[in-house]
């Protein structure tokens, strides 16, 4: 069986390299980027979408734009502009471990390195757009087109015409149906967007790849109610950096001081006006003995209450530590000194970080809800999402390292085998060759 070539579109991360650190879209994308070479060999294309054309571009030409751009996103972020974010990290890292990004602080640069080189493949990919846009209108017939980010799939009209003219089998991945299953949670106007990205999906996809069996269940539902039939749908986990399997730095959950940890933009649908009530009763009935809450992540959309809370009540102001965006290396090794990593969302079509927590051995309280129950299996303690007083309990039974609630999931966790990019790849790669 002959098997068709694949042209991956890597628009989105080629066009994102300003950000401190990239989303978990972005690590989607990277990670197939870096994968799939060895997988599919002389049958892997990159290409780039530019306006209504698409640029097929050289290979040493990607390689050399992420051998450029990856160091730069694995610096110390955005916490090297930060300074109050450092001061206050402190009374949980300790002054011994807060002092090398100190340090790094004052060497770091103000702004990142890697906008020049991806300026030059935005400029490489205008300046050969006419003649690689020629010869790419039909690449080889019957091309895999592997789009993962969402992004160019909402005028439909435009990737109609595209798929047709270039001869190509659309293949996405979808990360979830959020915005239109949970519109309350996205910015007005995403469930309209949403809605149409999942119609080029549902009418010109050949597969679509999710990360969950209950974004499956949620997308094969839409389709009913749209009565659109859906294609393949594939179900793989996504895999973790293998930084999350590093050996942790010095001091261990038990050397620091009682702190949890919440990973995540802040916004209304992970729930972290809940978990900030939380805090303020367990100050109120513990008081100085309380433990301290860590929350990563930059402030998102709608979110009065809780920056209300932040910046104005007096009860948590000595228990929360607002650190906002941070480098990888420093996110795990305070995930793993954190007594538990909580993930009290309300919806989320993976959860990444629920999986990144249990890789590297800590404890996690999670939202009761169908998505983590997949993911967790029965290593998590699961608590309703609503249930305040429950989560208030939870936190209590894990802030002393021997807890015997703590010891239990430890023991649940020495035998978790989280999933991996390459088990990931290798089903993904399957089910293409299908096609």
């Amino acid at each position: 069986m002959t098997r068709r070539s694949v042209i991956l579109d890597l628009t989105r991360v080629i066009k994102r390299p300003r950000l401190a650190a990239p989303t978990g879209i972005d690590r989607v994308e990277i990670a197939y980027a870096m994968g799939l070479p060895a997988r599919l060999g002389d049958r892997l294309r990159f290409g780039l979408r530019l306006g209504g054309d698409f640029v097929l571009l050289p290979k040493d030409e990607v390689d050399a734009f992420f051998a450029r751009v990856l160091p730069g996103w694995e610096e110390a972020g955005r916490l090297a502009d930060d300074r109050s974010a450092r001061a206050r990290l402190d009374p949980v890292l300790g002054p011994a471990a807060t002092a090398p990004l100190h340090a790094a602080a004052a060497k770091a640069p103000r702004k990142p390195l890697i906008e020049p080189w991806a300026e030059r493949m935005l400029w490489f990919a205008r300046r050969r757009a006419v003649d690689v846009v020629t010869r790419a209108r039909n690449p080889e017939p019957g091309s895999i087109y592997l789009n993962l980010s969402h992004n160019g799939l909402t005028e439909g009209g435009r990737m109609l015409a595209f798929a047709e003219r270039m001869k190509l089998l659309p293949a996405f991945f979808l990360h979830d149906l959020i915005p239109i299953t949970f519109p309350e949670y996205a910015r007005a106007g995403d469930d309209a967007m949403h809605r149409e990205r999942l119609d080029t999906m549902l009418r010109r996809g050949r597969l679509i790849i999710v990360n969950s069996d209950d974004t499956r269940d949620a997308l094969l539902h839409h389709a009913r109610a749209q009565g659109l039939a859906a294609p393949e749908c594939l179900v793989a986990h996504l895999g973790i950096s293998d930084m999350w399997y590093a050996p942790p730095a010095a001091g261990t959950a038990a050397e620091r001081p009682p702190y949890f940890v919440t990973v995540g933009t802040i916004e209304a649908r992970k729930n972290h006006l809940m978990l900030l009530n939380v805090w303020r009763r367990l100050v109120e009935i513990d008081g100085a003995h309380a433990p301290r809450l860590v929350i990563v992540g930059k402030r998102g959309w709608e979110i009065e209450s809780a920056v209300d809370m932040l910046e104005r009540c007096a009860t948590i102001r000595d228990h929360v530590i607002e650190a906002g965006s941070l480098s990888d290396a420093l996110t795990i090794d305070l995930v793993r000194g954190a007594r538990a990593m909580l993930f009290p969302s309300f919806v989320e079509g993976y959860g990444m970080p629920l999986v990144e927590g249990m890789a590297c051995g800590t404890p996690v309280i999670a939202a009761d809800i169908p998505t983590f129950r997949e993911v967790g299996g029965d290593i998590p303690l699961f608590v309703d999402p609503l249930d305040g007083p429950g989560w208030v309990s939870a936190v209590r039974s894990f802030r002393d390292a021997d807890a015997p609630a703590r010891v239990a999931q430890l023991a649940r966790l020495a035998g978790y085998a989280p999933p991996t990019w390459d088990g990931h790849l290798d089903t993904v790669c399957d089910a293409l060759d299908r096609m």
